[in-house]
């Protein structure tokens, strides 16, 4: 759960990060928090990821980074 991590000080990745990371749009990464696909918290209007579930999200799916 997200919480654990933020109670342990661990750095959380905003949605705009991840956005940036897969060169996909903003509104992308926010369709797929919303569609349960990452499980993020949101924080003063900002979405927070942890990097467990970034890895978790990217093998479960598959997905490799895209070079700009």
């Amino acid at each position: 759960m997200i919480l654990e991590h933020i109670t342990r000080g661990e750095r959380l990745i905003t949605a705009e990060e991840i956005a940036k990371f897969f060169n996909v749009h903003l509104d992308t990464v926010l369709k797929w928090i919303n569609a349960g696909l990452i499980e993020a918290i949101k924080i003063n209007r900002t979405y927070r990821i942890t990097e467990e579930e970034l890895t978790a999200f990217i093998e479960r799916h598959k997905l490799t980074k895209t070079v700009s």
